[in-house]
């Protein structure tokens, strides 16, 4: 298995935990710390979604994109659409949400910076070129 797959099933694996564990604190609910909590794991899986479209993203570009994803998602709910959304969908009102939280970006940002800081550590690397 080439190292390139490889990192894509980790990638995968990654996600279903993150969704897993995601679901637990929204369906269980943990007060404030759980509404933080999922706003990290939110951001987590938005990166790791990208990882899984761009492997070879580079770790800052990887926490732009996500903060930027999650950040348009959350002022997206200054519109009235994801709150009419969310009365129709369970799984949009999960993806959408639907009222605008400022403290929502914080943990926007350390979700960014987490999935971007493993990304350093895991991410494929160009295999060495050798000589013709």
């Amino acid at each position: 298995m080439n190292g390139l797959l490889r990192f894509r099933l980790s990638v995968l694996a990654g996600i279903a935990v993150t969704l897993a564990v995601g679901l637990g604190v929204t369906l269980i609910g943990f007060g404030a710390v759980g509404e933080y909590a999922g706003g990290v794991l939110y951001a987590c899986l938005i990166g790791l979604l990208i990882l899984l479209l761009a492997p070879r993203v580079r770790p800052f570009l990887l926490l732009a994109a996500t903060a930027g994803v999650c950040w348009a998602v959350e002022f997206l709910q200054l519109t009235p659409w994801p709150a009419q959304w969310a009365e129709q969908s369970f799984l949009a009102r999960l993806v959408f949400g639907s009222t605008f939280h400022a403290p929502d970006l914080v943990p926007y940002m350390i979700g960014a910076a987490l999935v971007a800081a493993v990304h350093t550590r895991t991410r494929p690397r160009p295999l060495p070129r050798t000589a013709p």
